[in-house]
């Protein structure tokens, strides 16, 4: 059984998804090129030196940006997903594990249920307040199925 990340790689462009499959693709080798230097950086700027070594041209600013020789224009880090923010990219430097394989820790609270017995329209009809309880039950049915929540 797989599990879905939520957020990660949200969808390609029309022109980006072509691209990643031929392997022609500005940011999949940009994705590579730092998932492969990672491990022999000791911080971000040691990486982006490296990156330079390779071959990228690099822009700091606010938001670090990238360019692959031949590459009309920079490619910003940030925009190759959660993992590669600079941020992300410090803590996988570190040793940690990258934002979008890390579990989101939840308070222990059942959020989106709808609170029948403080809500008027639950209680002035009561086709919407039959609604209201069967949608309680599968939202907190599908809360317990999901690793990690509390019920």
């Amino acid at each position: 059984m797989s599990v879905i990340v939520p957020g990660q790689d949200k969808g390609k462009s029309y022109i980006e998804h072509p691209a990643v499959q031929t392997g022609t693709s500005y940011k999949a080798k940009l994705k590579a090129a730092i998932d492969h230097l990672i491990p022999a950086s000791s911080d971000i700027e040691d990486l982006l030196a490296q990156l330079q070594r390779e071959g990228y041209e690099i822009k700091r600013g606010k938001n670090s940006s990238a360019r692959a020789p031949n590459q009309e224009r920079f490619t910003r880090l940030k925009t190759l997903g959660a993992d590669y923010t600079e941020e992300a990219i410090t803590a996988r430097i570190a040793g940690g594990l990258r934002p979008s394989r890390q579990l989101k820790q939840r308070d222990g609270r059942a959020s989106l249920l709808i609170d029948i017995q403080n809500n008027i329209k639950a209680q002035q009809n009561a086709g919407y307040h039959r609604w209201a309880t069967i949608e309680n039950l599968k939202r907190r049915q599908g809360q317990s199925r999901h690793p990690g929540s509390t019920s």
